[in-house]
């Protein structure tokens, strides 16, 4: 497509698409044209306008969909192809994740997930869902957090006072006298701890009022075990040992002896 004017847009052919008063190329060939007195509308890699300029507000393409607003202040999607894929129906539409699911959200603050074609997964709407960074969900019932997975499945039960993505493997759940480590699978590999601090790398250290320290790999599995520590000590000690671990995140701890990789020292 050729832009003649910054209002003429015109097809490699030199066809005339349409009178506007600006407009939007995105990275896949779709055009957003905008006229001031009615809204945007969209223009397919072809050149044909597939949307006529009506909308209060479209998006950029996330992940292959855009996601627009009506002067209704409603929500809907369009494709790859500059089609309308899912109907302005909702009050807001998030950008779907690389698995192709998406929080929505209703007049009445209720949540749920959806798939592209814009069927919800849950059969129950919730009062909050939450994106993680790594593609996760925690998903709030009113009352307790439940962790949900990216392709849009509860995989715990809701029994948390909060969730915390830690990793990109591991997950801190809050209780209520402290927390336990829940991996990608759902699966708590803890038991319950007065603290926990988990590392770059994944080891979990935890502290219990019984003044006993532990370290887990990130499978769960004890490593190392040292009881009447005090717990100044240990607070200390862990603050030093995390920065060591942001700065050498390979280190390992095996049988009570840090091992750190002999690349580290530019050896």
């Amino acid at each position: 497509m050729i832009f003649e004017s910054k209002f003429i847009l015109r097809t490699d052919d030199g066809d005339k698409i349409g009178l506007y008063d600006s407009y939007e190329r995105q990275k896949n060939g779709v055009t957003f044209v905008y006229i001031k007195s009615k809204g945007w509308g969209v223009v397919n890699k072809e050149g044909k306008e597939t949307i006529s300029p009506s909308l209060k507000h479209i998006d950029n393409y996330v992940n292959g969909y855009a996601v627009f607003e009506t002067h209704k202040c409603l929500t809907g999607t369009i494709g790859e192809d500059g089609n309308v894929v899912i109907q302005p129906i909702f009050r807001h539409i998030y950008n779907f994740n690389k698995n192709g699911i998406a929080i929505v959200d209703y007049d009445d603050d209720i949540c749920n997930l959806i798939n592209t074609s814009g069927k919800t997964l849950f059969s129950t709407n919730y009062p909050d869902i939450i994106g993680l960074d790594n593609g996760f969900f925690k998903v709030f019932d009113g009352k307790l957090y439940a962790l949900a997975s990216p392709d849009g499945k509860i995989i715990t039960p809701f029994r948390y006072k909060e969730i915390y993505k830690c990793t990109n493997d591991l997950f801190y759940g809050a209780l209520d006298k402290g927390g336990v480590v829940i991996n990608v699978e759902g699966k708590e590999i803890t038991a319950e701890h007065n603290f926990i601090r988990i590392t770059p790398n994944g080891l979990i250290f935890t502290f219990d009022n019984d003044k006993t320290l532990t370290i887990f790999d990130k499978t769960g599995s004890t490593i190392f075990v040292r009881e009447n520590v005090i717990a100044k000590d240990y607070f200390k000690s862990l603050n030093n040992l995390t920065k060591f671990f942001e700065n050498y995140p390979n280190a390992t701890v095996t049988d009570g002896k840090l091992t750190v990789p002999w690349e580290h020292f530019g050896i």
